[in-house]
């Protein structure tokens, strides 16, 4: 009987886990598509949620305003990505791995990203040059980003304007890249 109880609890908080990042991301408004993530789980501390913002191309230039609020705080941070989408990945000069250009050591082009809340307080803020983020990835998208500026403290109050940048380069024309939050789970349970 104990085990039963012991079961039915553990299986409790599964689902419980899983309906509260539902719940939280209902009440997001604003520009971006946002899902909730089912990976994490439990152990975790349960699926986050990963907001999309519209595709750009990266050939020419490009200024985009966005506007959302209520992003929900089910972790402790949200990760901002540049994701980039193309027909191969791209990688560095000197991986032995890809013999034919397009290298991203030539990439010219830069993002420019600005998140300001209401009061106009920058959040965070990047601009360099495409071939200066860290880039990561394997098969699908290869995400853009910043170690030293990675994310966020979402605070599900606050509105925010994201304002993104992009000088373009020839050598993406038939690439496209979207901004990307994700947020990996709320705090885990300690058993």
């Amino acid at each position: 009987m104990k085990y039963l109880v012991t079961c039915v609890a553990v299986a409790f908080l599964l689902i419980q886990t899983s309906c509260s990042t539902q719940r939280s991301i209902a009440s997001y408004r604003g520009d971006g598509d946002i899902v909730a993530m089912p990976d994490g789980g439990f152990w975790q501390g349960g699926g986050g949620y990963e907001v999309r913002f519209p595709r750009v191309r990266l050939d020419h230039p490009t200024h985009l305003t966005y506007h959302f609020t209520s992003l929900p705080k089910v972790a402790w941070h949200v990760d901002v990505y540049f994701a980039v989408e193309g027909p191969q990945q791209l990688e560095w000069r000197n991986d032995g791995s890809h013999p034919k250009p397009p290298f991203i050591d030539d990439l010219t082009g830069t993002l420019a990203l600005t998140l300001r809340d209401a009061d106009g307080h920058v959040v965070l803020e990047y601009n360099h040059k495409l071939s200066e983020f860290i880039w990561s990835g394997g098969s699908g998208a290869q995400w853009l980003y910043d170690l030293s500026k990675l994310g966020f403290t979402a605070n599900p109050r606050a509105f925010y304007t994201l304002d993104v940048s992009i000088e373009p380069d020839a050598v993406l024309k038939d690439y496209e890249g979207y901004v990307l939050f994700r947020s990996g789970g709320h705090e885990g349970v300690s058993i």
